[in-house]
């Protein structure tokens, strides 16, 4: 089983993923990008860093799936990564607005959690917390495609088990209600 999480950058997916991590003891399904990586991302472990030829053989080679460009980088899914999940044990993978109906396909024993939020000026102080040295050209890229992004998952709400809108609860409340909510609808 994959749990799937959702939404915009700045949102709360990786809280939300250490948490249900923790909780439920589950392993991580990263991504394979051509980003730098950031001072907590080895912490969590969803993504592996490659080089950008690296990357591109793996495409090319036909090994990655959901293969999206964000903010000038390369982000896929390695479907050995895929492959190797077994529907017994949990696990849990971010997957971008953008491609997510694309990859659901690809995850057959899901259980699809999107966040959304109409608060972008938190979403604005999340992005800029997190890089602080981040231009307000790029922030203004990044929110207007974060509301594009939640708008997305609006429209496609049908296709997700479960939607929050962060608005509604605190952080910690958001990890309760997920976590929950997959023990309901995965009957544990």
């Amino acid at each position: 089983m994959i749990v799937t999480l959702t939404g915009p950058s700045g949102i709360g997916k990786g809280y939300l993923t250490s948490s249900m991590q923790s909780t439920l003891n589950a392993k991580i399904v990263p991504w394979t990008t051509t980003r730098q990586p950031r001072d907590d991302d080895h912490a969590v472990g969803n993504r592996r860093f490659i080089t950008r030829e690296d990357f591109n053989r793996l495409q090319l080679q036909g090994l990655l799936v959901g293969v999206q460009t964000l903010h000038g980088e390369h982000y896929g899914l390695e479907k050995k990564l895929l492959g190797l999940v077994q529907q017994t044990e949990m696990h849990i993978c971010e997957i971008n607005s953008a491609n997510v109906l694309e990859m659901f396909p690809f995850i057959r024993h899901r259980f699809s959690i999107a966040l959304i939020t109409e608060n972008y000026e938190l979403l604005r102080d999340r992005i800029m917390n997190r890089e602080p040295s981040i231009d307000v050209t790029q922030l203004t890229s990044r929110l207007e495609i974060a509301i594009r992004e939640a708008e997305l998952i609006k429209a496609h709400s049908s296709q997700f088990h479960l939607l929050i809108n962060i608005d509604l609860y605190p952080e910690t409340a958001i990890a309760s209600l997920a976590i929950e909510a997959l023990k309901k609808g995965v009957g544990q």
